[in-house]
């Protein structure tokens, strides 16, 4: 369900800023109609979070999210939501373009930023699970997006041990949070993605599955995006 509440301008959020509609009820029932079972529900929380140290979010647009959620759950479908472009990092000519706060560069740059971006980190996601933690297990919850410094990884020269070492630190602390607020939380099927999604990067040796507590085992996904052939997954030039 992209481009809606993924959205953002400026560095808010918008669900309609890239000019998509709301999302409504009828929309899902269609997406189960045509068959599918699950839906990933992409949000960027940025601008919709107060300053430190408590980076509230915006009580309005939780309850939007938690609306979307509700009419794809009324619809019969399982459901992932994460942090989206919070993590939008992007290289023009070498220079880092920081669309988002959930930066690997900036973290890798010093402990100040390593300190606060992971704290950022853990209570949004905090408060995310706290808010839905009576939720069943048609919730599923993905720490972040294609996670990179900026490079997005496409050769193996640019994703060195520093960088994993900073996103596996942030996956153990995102299951941490997650688990430690209770409810169906120490139970629900948490979603963790490899160095920018890529299938190459997460099976290479520096990637770590983070450790789950006792009585969740095999509750953990691992999720890679695979968008080869570029012809067909994303330029629609060819046909299968």
């Amino acid at each position: 369900m992209g481009n809606a509440l993924d959205a953002f301008n400026q560095g808010v959020s918008s669900e309609t800023v890239w000019g998509n509609p709301r999302i409504t009820q009828k929309i899902f029932d269609g997406v189960k109609a045509a068959g599918y079972d699950v839906v990933r529900i992409p949000i960027t929380w940025m601008g919709h979070i107060g300053r430190a140290p408590d980076y509230h979010i915006e009580e309005t647009f939780l309850r939007r999210v938690a609306e979307v959620v509700g009419y794809a759950h009324k619809a019969g479908l399982k459901i992932i939501i994460n942090i989206h472009h919070d993590g939008s990092t992007e290289k023009n000519g070498g220079e880092v373009k920081e669309n988002g706060w959930l930066s690997i560069d900036t973290a890798r740059q010093s402990d100040e930023g390593m300190k606060r971006v992971t704290a950022q980190f853990e209570r949004v996601w905090a408060q995310i699970a706290t808010y839905f933690k009576n939720y069943g297990d048609y919730l599923m919850f993905e720490a972040f997006n294609e996670l990179h410094d900026g490079d997005w990884g496409w050769s193996d020269e640019s994703v060195q041990k520093p960088q994993y070492e900073i996103l596996n630190n942030w996956t153990q602390v995102f299951m941490d949070a997650v688990r430690s607020v209770g409810g169906n939380n120490r139970s629900r099927f948490l979603i963790i993605p490899g160095y920018s999604a890529m299938p190459k990067h997460t099976i290479a040796n520096y990637f770590k599955v983070p450790k789950d507590t006792d009585n969740t085992a095999n509750k953990l996904i691992v999720a890679v995006h695979y968008y080869d052939p570029y012809e067909f997954c994303i330029a629609g030039t060819r046909h299968i």
